[in-house]
């Protein structure tokens, strides 16, 4: 997901049983998210502990210390969180919500989805950009290659 469509994220518009939310994405496009089995587990868990003690808000990310009533979490605050949480998982490199999906497209590859797979994951119109999103480097194309040959 993108932070905005992370910060924006509804309630109403997340099904975890059937394992998906809609978001509005970039330019204002509609889009369906697919949500792994592990995800809908945590999320189970957030809305169910965590949630109840936030704002009332539609967002499921509801800010604490929001000033205006349904306000969405900061980009701010956002990013705060992924920092702490990089830095706490002791992972040394500087730490952004961009940069996380920058990683996810990046490891979907290694693991062997399919260009076109991850590209519908990230909500790319256009292939392009999803591979300037990926950072293979020498030793991924090798491996690659060795289980061709």
């Amino acid at each position: 997901m993108r932070a905005s469509e992370l910060r924006h994220l509804e309630l109403a518009r997340l099904d975890l049983d059937a394992r998906r939310g809609e978001v509005i994405g970039k330019n204002s496009r509609h889009r369906v998210l697919v949500l792994p089995v592990a995800l809908t587990g945590i999320l189970t868990g957030f809305l169910a502990e965590v949630r109840p003690h936030l704002p009332a808000s539609r967002y499921v990310f509801a800010h604490p210390g929001a000033v205006a009533p349904q306000a969405p979490y900061t980009l701010r605050s956002l990013y705060d969180e992924v920092v702490r949480a990089g830095n706490d998982a002791g992972v040394a490199t500087s730490h952004r919500p961009h940069k996380w999906r920058h990683t996810y497209a990046t490891e979907l590859l290694r693991a062997g989805l399919d260009l076109h797979t991850v590209q519908r994951l990230l909500g790319h119109r256009n292939v392009t950009a999803t591979v300037r999103y990926t950072h293979l480097d020498d030793d991924d194309l090798r491996n690659r290659l060795d289980t061709v040959w």
